[in-house]
């Protein structure tokens, strides 16, 4: 029959006023030479008046049966979760998850987009939450199995964004046609009001181009208002097409979006709505499309994850629920594991102290910065476990700040002093301490942000004399503990500032005393014009320190020395000219920090492992310093060495490590009460009796604390321990999943 007469809702009928499926001759070739090759229509229905009314896609899916023309409908649910089947309950707008942008508080609601958006600090009210809908309701032709309830039980101006929100990545994502603003969409949803009054709702169309995208403002434009009255019905909004984007630019975090928004009236509400749709042209919707829930499992909770990162911060990473759907579990970056098995498997890396290029990848495609930045402390400029033992670790100066220490971390020979380079920075370069002999000293020391040094060392108990304070007023612990494989040392030296170690003039310098690898050894400090003090029968080491240098320096310092590292001085006069550099060596390896002032210059010089360091030129000399320890700093990172460790929860309140202040760190500014610093093993404070002799009086060994030498009494060793029964530890936060 031509023309096909449409019903009130759009569906084709015929003279009966009976539903029917327009087919044509749905095949190619003719009724007399039929093909059996379907061939499918692309049907447009327009007004009278040339507007469109609703386009029919690929008909008919099947020409060999009756289709009701609602159910398969052709069309693409732009809307993942329309039905709200994936949600979370939790909805209230005081209750937590919310996240802040655009002056906006965000409560994902359900997955697959879904949010209930406020003005951030506004007083208003709501009261939202989810109906499970168990029975067929009137005025709804489908059966979703859940729908919002959106109330405002107290209304404030304040909240200028009231808005259940549906949201997509890429505020591109819905072209506006070629040419542009041809193309339209239709919104379409379920609603009904919950009381006996009509709300007008405004439809608003939200684009946000992304941090660092212009325009910097989300545009926010209403697309139309539908009034919510008693009773369910639909409700269906023509957008004529989504603005042109042409000129705008993205930002770079790729947090783009585009979003439709139902925002309630200026008063209160108590709406309730479901069967949300959003489909391409200017539709006669008639009800929700039918999809299973597979299809909206998928493209809401899977299908909301975010794009895999291309630079791999994404690989080998669990996927999780969150309350917006899945995504990348990145909290596991850092986490410490104990397995049964020799050889790291995928994103493991082996806790025995090896360094990374923090800008490098693994054999896998693993950027080594995702470990990186967990590891990487802006307070301290500083990573948590040092630069390995092949690069250098950096420190800022607490005794003058716009100074940095230089620990060159490779002591086999001596290195290159840093120096200026052919464009030279006008910093000033000065040796601080030098270990001689390089090599030899055969201490592992560490130290903290108190200036607390800890060395350990196996060493052959023959030919060491027991560690002590000489002439340094330090104080000097000794520890010794045996073993299989031999004797363990660790000697604890709490290092005090420049300026108390300064002998004055020609004086002898001030020392303290220790041993290694069978060689005795005065430890001295030289700050002025101070002398050797020529310790008999041992082997000097000669420590240069600044006059402004704390005990946190000194500490540094000392334990850097007594690992046979070189320590370097620089002191920073300004900012340094554009495309001004230094140079300074690790493990006979030059590196090159240089300097991009202001955008200039805009590459790097002709130079060995450039390093840049960036900066505006407004800063202080001390920001300079800053800036250049967190460059050199960020080029390589260890992971710790636990090979033989303990873990042990960290407990900063000292309520049960009680000697928590005492903990090294391969950082040194790393204070001792933090997660990964190691602490000396340790027997707690005790004393062991001698049985009573029964035989003839004799001396008592010199240890012995009672002079009594009458047969038959016993008598006891001197007091030994410490404060604690421990053994060798780092400290991690112990957490429990929930």
């Amino acid at each position: 029959m031509n023309p096909l007469v449409l019903s009130d809702v759009g569906t084709y009928q015929d003279s009966l006023g009976n539903n029917i499926v327009p087919y044509y001759f749905p095949f190619t070739g003719t009724p007399a030479d039929n093909t059996g090759t379907q061939e499918l229509y692309y049907i447009t229905v327009d007004s009278a008046g040339g507007v469109r009314q609703f386009v029919r896609v690929a008909w008919p899916p099947n020409a060999s049966q009756d289709v009701n023309p609602d159910e398969l409908i052709g069309f693409d649910n732009f809307i993942p979760n329309g039905q709200f089947l994936s949600h979370n309950d939790i909805v209230s707008a005081t209750e937590p998850p919310v996240s802040v942008s655009d002056g906006k508080d965000f409560q994902a609601i359900a997955q697959g987009g879904w949010s209930f958006a406020r003005s951030t600090g506004g007083s208003s009210v709501f009261t939202n939450s989810f109906t499970r809908i168990t029975t067929g309701i009137a005025g709804l032709n489908d059966f979703p199995r859940y729908a919002f309830n959106f109330q405002c039980t107290t209304f404030n101006t304040n909240d200028q964004i009231r808005d259940l929100q549906i949201s997509w990545y890429d505020v591109n994502k819905f072209s506006s046609g070629d040419p542009i603003g041809s193309q339209d969409y239709t919104f379409f949803f379920a609603a009904e009001s919950r009381d006996a009054n009509t709300y007008t709702f405004d439809i608003r169309l939200i684009q946000n181009y992304g941090t660092g995208g212009t325009p910097s403002a989300t545009t926010d434009t209403s697309v139309g208002t539908v009034q919510i009255s008693p009773g369910y019905s639909y409700y269906s909004i023509n957008i004529p097409a989504f603005p042109d984007t042409t000129g705008k630019t993205l930002g770079t975090n790729n947090d783009d979006y585009v979003a439709l928004s139902l925002r309630g009236p200026s008063s209160t509400w108590n709406i309730q709505a479901t069967d949300f749709v959003l489909v391409q042209g200017n539709v006669a919707l008639t009800s929700f499309p039918v999809e299973s829930n597979a299809d909206m499992l998928t493209r809401s909770v899977a299908g909301w994850m975010p794009t895999p990162a291309a630079d791999g911060n994404d690989l080998y990473l669990p996927l999780v629920l969150t309350p917006s759907g899945m995504t990348f579990d990145h909290s596991i970056v850092g986490t410490i594991v104990g397995k049964l098995t020799n050889v790291a498997e995928n994103n493991e890396l082996l806790c025995d102290g090896s360094s990374y290029d923090a800008d490098g990848y693994s054999a896998i495609g693993i950027p080594y910065s995702r470990l990186f930045s967990k590891l990487f402390s802006g307070v301290t400029n500083g990573t948590l476990f040092g630069g390995g033992v092949n690069y250098v670790n950096v420190y800022e100066s607490t005794g003058l700040t716009n100074q940095l220490i230089f620990a060159t971390n490779k002591g086999t020979a001596p290195q290159t002093a840093p120096a200026d380079g052919a464009v030279p920075t006008g910093f000033t370069f000065g040796l601080a301490a030098n270990p001689s002999p390089v090599g030899s000293l055969a201490y592992r020391a560490f130290s903290n942000s108190i200036g607390l040094v800890t060395a350990t060392s196996l060493y052959t108990a023959a030919s060491a004399l027991a560690p002590s304070a000489g002439t340094s007023g330090m104080t000097v612990i000794d520890f010794v503990y045996f073993g299989t494989t031999g004797t363990f040392k660790v000697i604890q030296i709490q290092a005090l500032t420049a300026a108390a170690l300064a002998a004055g003039g020609v004086n002898p310098g001030l020392y303290f005393l220790y041993s290694s690898a069978g060689t005795n050894y005065y430890f001295w400090f030289q700050i002025g014009t101070e002398a050797d003090p020529a310790v008999g029968g041992r082997t000097g080491i000669k420590c240069k320190l600044t006059a402004t240098m704390s005990a946190e320096d000194v500490g540094a310092v000392i334990a850097a020395v007594m690992s046979s590292e070189q320590i370097d001085a620089i002191t920073v006069t300004g900012v340094p000219p554009a495309g001004s550099y230094f140079l300074f060596q690790a493990n006979s390896t030059t590196y090159t920090p240089w300097y991009q002032v202001a955008g200039l210059p805009a590459t790097a010089p002709a130079v060995t492992n450039p390093i840049k360091v960036i900066l505006d030129g407004t800063e202080t000399s001390t920001q300079v310093a800053g800036k250049t320890q967190s460059a050199v700093n960020s080029e390589f990172f260890a992971v710790p060495d636990l090979r033989g460790m303990f873990l042990r929860g960290n407990d900063a309140s000292g309520i049960v490590d009680i000697d928590f202040g005492n903990r090294w760190s391969y950082y040194a500014e790393t204070a001792g009460a933090s997660v990964g610093t190691f602490q000396a093993s340790q027997l707690i404070s005790h004393f062991h009796n001698i049985p009573a002799s029964t035989g003839a009086a004799s001396a008592p060994p010199a240890s012995v604390v009672s002079s009594t030498t009458v047969p038959g009494t016993p008598a006891g060793t001197n007091l030994n321990g410490g404060t604690e029964n421990r053994p060798i530890n780092m400290t991690v936060n112990w957490f429990i999943k929930y």
